[in-house]
């Protein structure tokens, strides 16, 4: 079965080049600042791609002569721009961190689809963006993306640090020895994701909580993210996308096979567990500040809502939890409708919502005032 799997699934890797000559602005994307492969704690993984995005204008501060208050404050002269976005100042306060995770179905390697994404949040938030190409399925099935997210946090806690861990600071952009992360803040740190990405955004969170880590996220967003793995494929809603709409449709046999690849029947877990199914995690696994953007054309939008009001509902029962939760619909909109808009449609209009939504998001959990 496993090899049937991967017959398949390299079947649509290999069909990925020509869907993606159909998404917005491919041959413009921006570029990362430079690349790091960092050792995977599965050997036969091999390494973890990592496209760095930094702010525009930041001045590294080697020294961190700054006191701790001040290195926790946005700088002074910064200014807001007629679309709600923060132009990146120039300072010398150390960096906050966000971790993104693309969509995959769990199966497809596509780092650099949300490249956009990562420029604008590196220089509207005036953060440090890793883009995290994790495992995928079939050949490391759960809970090996997890484990790639586990492997680049302790990098991180590493590195910010000054411990360089042996092999992990190769920087394949431009042949230097690796990044300087000596002014970035492991503990001003958020995470986001999309689609199946989304999921892992939540999911490690959760497994933060349950390893007993006292509030290792600050924020996360995720867009619109499978939450319930537990219902199968076919009793997923299949609302009718818009007319003029963007973005698509999953086919449940696609999705179950998906699902299969990332859970096979050896996985000895039932994908109620919340470190799958998000749906069904601990209010308090989740951070203060959660966000979650769903399509409203899109069959993963009720899970998504379900989160939502869930979290919401416990929010209000007990204030001393205390989350901060704000759900988003891009209506009419198939899932992945972010990924090809064209100018002067409704699609763009809500993702740049959808995006400035994001980032303000981000930036206050980060930049707290």
């Amino acid at each position: 079965m496993y090899y049937l799997k991967l017959i398949g699934i390299k079947a649509i890797r290999a069909l990925l080049p020509i869907a993606l000559l159909f998404e917005e602005g491919l041959p413009n994307r921006p570029k990362p600042d430079h690349t790091l492969h960092i050792p995977s704690s599965d050997r036969k993984r091999g390494s973890i791609r990592v496209d760095v995005y930094l702010p525009s204008l930041h001045v590294p501060d080697h020294d961190h002569t700054e006191s701790e208050h001040q290195a926790s404050q946005p700088l002074k002269d910064s200014r807001t721009t007629d679309s709600g976005n923060t132009t990146p100042p120039t300072s010398p306060a150390r960096l906050p961190i966000v971790l993104n995770l693309h969509g995959s179905g769990f199966c497809l390697p596509v780092i650099g689809q949300d490249a956009v994404f990562c420029r604008q949040v590196a220089d509207s938030v005036h953060a440090v963006v890793l883009d995290v190409d994790y495992a995928h399925a079939p050949e490391f099935p759960y809970p090996a993306a997890l484990d790639d997210i586990d492997t680049v946090l302790e990098w991180l806690r590493d590195t910010t640090a000054g411990r360089m861990p042996e092999g992990s600071g190769k920087d394949s952009s431009d042949g230097d020895a690796g990044v300087d992360a000596k002014g970035w803040d492991v503990e001003r740190l958020a995470v986001t994701g999309f689609s199946a990405g989304g999921n892992l955004a939540l999911t490690a969170c959760v497994r933060a909580f349950e390893r007993g880590q006292k509030d290792p996220f600050k924020a996360v967003v995720a867009f619109y993210p499978s939450t319930n793995l537990a219902e199968p494929a076919s009793s997923k809603p299949s609302p009718k996308i818009a007319s003029g709409a963007s973005g698509g449709t999953i086919p449940p046999l696609i999705r179950r096979f998906f699902y299969a690849c990332y859970l096979p029947s050896s996985c000895p877990l039932p994908r109620t567990t919340p470190t799958i199914s998000p749906l069904y995690a601990d209010p308090h696994a989740f951070p203060r500040s959660t966000t979650i953007i769903t399509c409203g054309a899109d069959a993963l939008a009720r899970e998504g809502r379900q989160l939502v009001e869930k979290l919401q509902s416990a929010a209000s029962e007990d204030p001393g939890l205390g989350l901060d939760v704000v759900g988003w619909e891009a209506a009419g909109q198939g899932h992945s409708w972010d990924k090809s808009t064209k100018e002067g449609t409704d699609p763009r209009r809500m993702k740049v919502e959808a995006y400035e939504l994001a980032v303000r998001r981000l930036r206050e959990a980060l930049w707290p005032a």
